[in-house]
């Protein structure tokens, strides 16, 4: 199989894609299958020799819609002398760090038949159909709209494991679907009001246009919860002294995981040296979790990495998280100067650091 993950060359995505590749490496997937970076810039950057990259020149519509990069970037890869030759592909986010082994997963897939984790609108499946209506070869023809569709619409999110052959022929579709969306949610109003509710459809263009282009090409999806996200219910697997009832429940959810969705970290309270970190912002999601202490939203988030983990009570996404990221920082140092990324020293200058920077 192929992992493989798209991103841009900033600084923003720089630690994200060597923690990405590590945890890929830690946790056995190098045994079984490859890794690759797709990377939307016009030209190779200084990271290509640590990770495996695919150079795609960017289009247009992306200084627009950022996410269009995915399945642009797709196409282009599977057009060219590159295009992966493993069975199955694995499509992830560059925010989803590994767990565990891929392979039990990766062995469910077959031709016609993925895998996708629960996208966050599940349950939305009339309001999904209604989007559909809108923005089908014949909108609001619901029958001919119904038509185009070769199985029912599934709501699933990244990581999405599908069959070389199934995504090749979904990529082209997914990406002409996300510039059609895109540009409608643009230029009408109503619409983008009617669904950014339900789908924050103003950003996630992308996610909808997948599940649409899927459906037309026929290919289902086996919705499994195989990651666990930084804002989901917090468990405690390595906390010793919670009752053994609480503690193996934990580890059993913790084990059903195969990676997690960074984005936020936190310390529980009580932890004094931690508090040094504390953020003012998050504390309306901390759900019992503690003091927020990092975030990906942060630009400080390369730079500086809270460390060392306290002993008990850090939920299991806090502890991937910031574990991966301190190994990253030892293996490979702060993220040095370069044309490819604007910043001050070491990232530390608000004044003069680029959080999202993308290099043409």
């Amino acid at each position: 199989y192929h992992g493989v993950i798209s991103t841009e060359s900033n600084i923003y995505f720089y630690y994200q894609v060597l923690a990405g590749m590590h945890s890929w490496e830690t946790t056995g997937n190098g045994r079984h299958g490859r890794f690759t970076r797709i990377s939307t810039m016009s030209e190779p950057d200084d990271i290509t020799h640590l990770v495996p990259t695919f150079t795609a020149p960017r289009h247009v519509h992306s200084w627009r819609y950022r996410p269009l990069n995915k399945a642009d970037a797709l196409v282009k890869w599977f057009a060219s002398p590159s295009a992966p030759q493993e069975d199955v592909i694995v499509v992830m986010d560059a925010d989803n760090w590994l767990t565990q082994d891929l392979s039990p997963l990766v062995e469910q897939v077959r031709p016609g038949h993925a895998l996708g984790n629960r996208a966050f609108y599940t349950g939305r499946d009339k309001e999904l159909m209604k989007v559909w209506h809108e923005i089908c070869q014949q909108p609001h023809n619901i029958t001919a709209c119904n038509q185009q569709l070769s199985v029912p619409v599934d709501l699933v999110a990244v990581p999405y494991f599908v069959h070389n052959e199934d995504l090749k022929m979904i990529v082209p579709r997914w990406k002409q679907l996300i510039k059609e969306m895109h540009d409608k949610v643009s230029a009408d109003k109503d619409f983008e009001n009617r669904y950014q509710r339900h789908f924050q459809i103003d950003w996630c263009v992308e996610m909808l246009a997948y599940n649409f282009a899927a459906a037309e090409a026929g290919v289902k999806h086996e919705i499994q919860d195989v990651q666990r996200r930084d804002v989901d219910a917090p468990i405690y697997p390595f906390d010793m002294t919670a009752p053994n009832e609480t503690r193996e429940r934990h580890v059993k959810s913790m084990n059903e995981m195969y990676m997690i969705h960074m984005g936020r970290a936190w310390f529980p309270t009580e932890y004094e040296q931690g508090q040094q970190w504390a953020h003012t912002e998050g504390k309306q999601i901390s759900r019992g979790r503690g003091t927020q202490v990092w975030c990906k939203c942060n630009f400080t988030a390369a730079a500086i990495v809270p460390w060392p983990l306290p002993s008990t009570k850090i939920d299991f996404v806090s502890n991937v998280t910031l574990t991966l990221l301190h190994e990253v920082n030892e293996k490979y140092g702060l993220i040095p100067a370069s044309k490819y990324r604007k910043q001050g020293q070491n990232g530390s200058d608000p004044t003069q650091v680029h959080y999202y920077y993308q290099f043409p």
